[in-house]
């Protein structure tokens, strides 16, 4: 029997194509994504799906650190 996922929030950082089909299981797991990080040159379609679901999308990691 599986447990019940813990996980709630997070921050999805990707840039590979496969990146966008884990976000995507993600968001079908009911796992809230505070937003996507990503690269502008490499992550074209995790930034596509990300917007299609109303993520917001950062190109640069260095928001993370003035978040925090």
């Amino acid at each position: 029997m599986q447990k019940p996922n813990k996980i709630r929030n997070i921050i999805f950082m990707g840039r590979k194509e496969g990146a966008a089909e884990a976000l995507k299981w993600l968001i079908e797991q009911g796992i809230n994504i505070k937003m996507v990080v990503t690269h502008e040159t490499s992550g074209t379609y995790l930034k596509e799906t990300a917007t299609k679901s109303g993520i917001p999308v950062y190109l640069d990691d260095q928001i993370i650190y003035e978040l925090l």
